[in-house]
């Protein structure tokens, strides 16, 4: 659910699932979350629709996720995710934020 400051709803979207993880993709254009469908799912924060899916669930179910800060100076710099699971395996996912808005742009499309 989001809502303002001031109380008012701005969105509700089920999950479908236990969440153990949430964080903000640094740029705050999205929204990551991972559970016990060792799904971790990618979300447009303007709408809360999902834009990716990343099957983990060969590792268990998602226990925590991070970010690497964003770049201070140079915005070709690559983020990287670090996604941790059940079994104790960590996996890191590179992305570079164009790619991410260039998939939030075809979905709106």
């Amino acid at each position: 659910q989001m809502y303002t400051i001031n109380g008012v709803k701005l969105g509700c979207v089920d999950a479908g699932e236990k969440l153990n993880a949430m964080e903000m993709i640094p740029g705050g254009h999205s929204l990551v979350t991972g559970g016990e469908s060792g799904h971790v799912i990618i979300r447009s924060l303007r709408n809360l629709m999902i834009t990716y899916v990343l099957d983990l669930s060969d590792y268990g179910p998602i226990y925590c996720l991070s970010f690497t800060p964003p770049p201070l100076h140079s915005k070709s710099m690559q983020q990287y995710m670090f996604i941790g699971t059940f079994d104790g395996s960590i996996t890191v996912v590179c992305a570079q934020k164009e790619d991410i808005k260039d998939e939030e742009d075809e979905k709106d499309h």
